[in-house]
């Protein structure tokens, strides 16, 4: 069953990148691709590496929820080993089960590691919207397309209150006795419990969320660079608005790694916009060359480190 279902995965990004390729100037792509600034595209990838390190140095910080004293190069050393694990997994979300795998096989407890990683996207996601309506707000007139507009602010506020809600809500009684339920079940509300717990340590919260902003910058930072490698002159606030909404659309589970579905929204987006459809595809696949290198990085580091990989 699941050789079917990434078999069908797969035949959904090959589909979205024919659709992209068929409707577009191959040759005018392949020049593209030879203009590129290679020094430009280079301090794209170091940002784009330096943002995992910020990542790693978050998930430090919500990990002393639980007083683990994990170092920042050993957990940035499992990011990069989730990067590598996150080319070939479902979603865009697959490299966080790779990195929480050897955490918590390292010997850090389960529930409570799983909730740190939780936490940590959800901070991920609510200062992705937060910066996403921040920069509709100062760039709305510039963007004329109704649908466009409506797409980045409904999600993120509807998200947003999505994690009010979830924050302010009380738990459930039956959270503080989880062994009377079955193990499966047990281990989803202690995990559950775990999450709530960091509503007693807002500062931890606060911290992770000003950290995930500035993971979020540098992340549209880099892609902004890897435009301006190829010549592209679309302003920097158009990428702080859209590039969230393609982050997000990039997590719906139908491709592995968001492949195929985060290269059409960019250039379904971008296009939209004004950008070039060559342009567009040419930028999302640098973006995809940056990915895989890291990864490739990712998977020498899980190569050499795999017998030091525990805590």
């Amino acid at each position: 069953m699941k050789t079917i279902k990434t078999v069908i995965k797969l035949l959904f990004a090959f589909s979205v990148f024919y659709i992209l390729f068929s409707k577009a100037d191959i040759p005018l792509i392949k020049r593209l691709f030879h203009k590129t600034d290679l020094s430009v595209f280079l301090a794209a990838f170091l940002l784009f590496a330096a943002s995992h390190f910020i990542g790693a140095f978050r998930w430090q910080v919500l990990l002393r929820m639980w007083l683990y004293p994990v170092s920042l190069w050993h957990l940035s050393k499992l990011y990069l080993v989730g990067r590598f694990f996150g080319l070939f997994l479902p979603t865009a979300i697959g490299g966080d089960i790779a990195r929480g795998y050897y955490l918590y096989g390292g010997g850090a407890e389960k529930e409570k590691t799983i909730s740190s990683i939780l936490v940590e996207r959800i901070m991920g996601f609510a200062s992705m919207m937060v910066l996403a309506l921040l920069a509709m707000l100062v760039g709305f007139r510039m963007i004329d397309n109704n649908m466009i507009r409506l797409s980045v602010i409904v999600p993120s506020i509807v998200g947003l209150l999505t994690l009010y809600i979830f924050y302010s809500r009380q738990q459930p009684i039956f959270f503080t006795r989880p062994h009377f339920l079955g193990r499966k079940i047990a281990g989803l509300v202690e995990t559950t419990h775990c999450i709530h717990q960091y509503k007693t340590r807002p500062e931890l919260l606060a911290f992770a969320f000003l950290l995930s902003g500035l993971f979020q910058v540098i992340g549209i930072l880099s892609t902004y660079l890897i435009a301006l490698s190829i010549g592209c002159t679309v302003q920097f606030i158009h990428f702080l608005i859209l590039l969230p909404l393609v982050w997000m659309v990039s997590m719906i589970p139908v491709s592995i790694n968001g492949l195929g579905l985060k290269e059409g929204a960019f250039v379904f987006l971008f296009s939209s916009i004004g950008m070039t459809r060559e342009v567009a595809i040419t930028i999302s696949l640098l973006s995809l060359v940056q990915s895989i290198a890291l990864g490739v990085l990712g998977g020498f580091c899980f190569l050499f480190e795999r017998q030091k990989i525990s805590l």
